[in-house]
């Protein structure tokens, strides 16, 4: 009797830590969702001033443009200050964000979509499946193309044709489309691209991208992994909101194991 006492009480104990970290994980959700909205509001502004011109191409150059020679308009390194590195305002604001691939893309990607035009980030991996290179895919006329938002361009051809990445793993088609960039690294190579690094997930990187290939082909271009992955606000909410979907789950769990082995003692467990 004593046992079975201590075991309704485990469970109770259980269910009331359980409530208390779904009402934090419900305030940390409304307050990532507030981030989420104001990050929203500020892209939308962004947006609306940067990407001007007719097609979408065009607009797309414009934004390549500013980033170029835009003025930073705001500090936000401000000391002792934490600010994520995936945050695509404090990226486009800071002149030495824009001048690393990552974090440029970051920016890019973001204001891209917020601007209308679906964007989303593309690795370019070398053999041992490490990121060499970050690039963007932009969809314009029903195409997925290349833009390098750390050099500021569409790619290419002499003709002028926009390229995709399978047209850029042909060598020539490459060196051509780079052919006016000062500085570009031939090693920036198509071979090997991902949007998703899985790779970095250790020891079982690889063989979880094997297996997701393996049962939903497609898996990787069939969402824009992007926006969740290189957005902190978007990030944090849907984390949060995962957490609070796990509490909740638990403790309703809780309660129907309790009831199921206790019968009417059950009713101990009501907190």
């Amino acid at each position: 009797m004593q046992a079975e006492r201590g075991h309704v009480m485990w469970i109770a104990s259980a269910r009331w830590a359980t409530s208390w970290l779904a009402v934090l994980c419900a305030l940390l959700l409304a307050a990532s969702v507030v981030w989420e909205l104001q990050t929203r509001r500020q892209l939308h502004d962004y947006a609306a001033r940067l990407f001007t011109g007719g097609s979408a191409a065009e607009r797309v150059e414009s934004f390549l443009h500013w980033m170029e020679d835009g003025a930073v308009e705001e500090d936000p390194a401000t000391p002792g200050v934490f600010l994520p590195r995936r945050d695509p305002l404090l990226n486009l604001n800071s002149l030495e964000k824009r001048n690393a691939c990552g974090t440029a893309t970051n920016a890019f990607v973001n204001v891209a979509n917020t601007a209308g035009i679906p964007a989303r980030r593309l690795l370019l991996l070398d053999g041992a499946h490490s990121a060499r290179h970050v690039v963007a895919e932009v969809l314009i006329d029903g195409r997925w193309v290349v833009a390098d938002p750390l050099y500021r361009a569409l790619l290419r051809d002499a003709s002028g044709r926009l390229l995709s990445k399978e047209q850029l793993r042909y060598a020539g088609t490459l060196r051509e489309a780079t052919s006016g960039i000062a500085g570009y690294p031939p090693e920036f190579t198509y071979d090997r691209t991902a949007h998703v690094r899985l790779a970095a997930i250790p020891v079982v990187g690889l063989q979880l991208r094997a297996l997701l290939d393996r049962a939903a082909p497609g898996w990787e271009e069939s969402v824009n992994w992007t926006l969740y992955l290189e957005r902190s606000s978007t990030l944090a909410m849907m984390v949060t909101g995962g957490l609070l979907l796990f509490c909740v789950l638990v403790r309703i769990g809780l309660g129907w194991y309790g009831r199921k082995r206790m019968g009417s003692s059950g009713a101990v467990l009501s907190p």
